[in-house]
């Protein structure tokens, strides 16, 4: 979820320009018509509302779900058919692969 484009900002927009695209979305995707579409505007607002929301979310990303191009659901199932069992079971052998390096 991006709540740039969830609020039809772009990254340079003030606190002014975002709680007025916040507003002008909250009064189209009212809570009876669009729920969906409501939840996801406040979600999005609340994450970047002001600039130190702004900047911890530039910086860190802070999102409530994994983030990728190809989905979250995706995300998860792509890449868990590449997952393999550790060479070991103990850390005395964990330790004993690491030495041998």
């Amino acid at each position: 979820m991006n709540p740039y484009r969830i609020l039809e900002v772009n990254k340079q927009s003030d606190d002014k320009t975002i709680r007025a695209a916040y507003l002008a979305l909250v009064s189209r995707y009212t809570p009876d018509s669009a729920p969906k579409q409501f939840q996801l505007v406040n979600e999005a607002y609340e994450k970047i509302q002001n600039e130190s929301l702004r900047l911890s979310y530039e910086l860190f990303n802070l999102t409530s779900e994994f983030e990728s191009p190809m989905g979250v659901l995706e995300a998860e199932t792509a890449f868990s058919h590449k997952r393999k069992p550790l060479p070991f079971r103990t850390m005395k052998e964990l330790m004993r692969e690491c030495t041998k390096i």
